[in-house]
């Protein structure tokens, strides 16, 4: 997943991949995002103060629907 600061300081999961910004990317696993979040990984890869848990909730929600979903025939 690509998380993308963009340049009006906004903070968002970019699923396309072509928003533009200083991005940074996480394994689509919830392990992975907590992880993130208790490390504050994501804040010094986009060189941010805080992230909302909203963006954790939503990046966390979406990797569950790609992990609960079948791939396609």
């Amino acid at each position: 997943m690509r998380i993308v600061r963009q340049p009006d300081g906004n903070v968002c999961h970019d699923a396309r991949g072509k928003i533009s910004g200083r991005g940074a990317y996480l394994c689509a696993k919830t392990e992975c995002i907590a992880l993130a979040k208790k490390r504050k990984q994501l804040e010094r890869a986009l060189k941010v103060s805080a992230l909302s848990d909203s963006l954790f909730e939503e990046l966390t929600s979406f990797a569950a629907a790609v992990i609960d979903t079948p791939p396609k025939a």
